[in-house]
């Protein structure tokens, strides 16, 4: 299903990141704003999902699976941009897709070579940075440009930064509904 994305998923210092990006010729090509999305599982396939996101200037339409058993070739997607975001929302429900998540978050958008650096903030968690090119060697080559190790990449859905900041299960991100800056301010991190 859909093309293979490669990307790799870091926690990091932003501002410093964002510097040395820069310093290798990097440009910013979509600065800091909010995107919000609803998330809608896929009845009977645990790892797939369909996604609406608001992504400022436009709207997609995505559907996303997971292979546990691969690295940073292990999300498929397919995407279209729609005309509008709650009107999507009310087709899938109208199909008779559940809404599982809201989730809003912070991103700006920086490319590097072949590869596009996202410095995402998402609530509750620590910024982290996705590099997502065009094959597994692009987005490694821009990792060690950076000094960031492979060793330390994370790989597939966001729920899995969850897990690693708070022990948090498939079953407790699942019941979140919402996940948003207000509803986190008050967590601590576990990790």
């Amino acid at each position: 299903m859909g093309h293979i994305e490669f990307e790799a998923k870091f926690f990091i210092d932003s501002s410093e990141l964002k510097q040395k990006v820069q310093d290798f010729g990097g440009l910013c090509v979509r600065s800091n704003g909010l995107m919000r999305r609803f998330v809608f599982g896929v009845s009977g396939k645990p790892n797939q999902w369909i996604r609406v996101r608001d992504e400022g200037q436009y709207v997609t339409l995505t559907i996303k699976s997971f292979d546990p058993t691969k690295g940073i070739d292990a999300v498929r997607e397919l995407e279209i941009k729609v005309s509008d975001f709650d009107t999507t929302v009310q087709m899938l429900q109208v199909l008779g897709y559940e809404k599982s998540l809201y989730v809003e978050n912070y991103r700006e958008v920086w490319k590097l070579d072949d590869c596009l650096l996202m410095f995402d903030l998402w609530p509750g968690i620590d910024p982290f940075v996705e590099i997502e090119g065009p094959s597994k060697q692009s987005v490694e080559k821009v990792a060690e440009l950076l000094g960031l190790k492979m060793e330390h990449a994370m790989y597939g859905p966001n729920r899995l930064l969850y897990e690693k900041a708070y022990g948090m299960s498939r079953e407790e991100f699942q019941k979140l509904q919402k996940l948003t800056f207000e509803i986190t301010k008050n967590w601590v991190k576990k990790t």
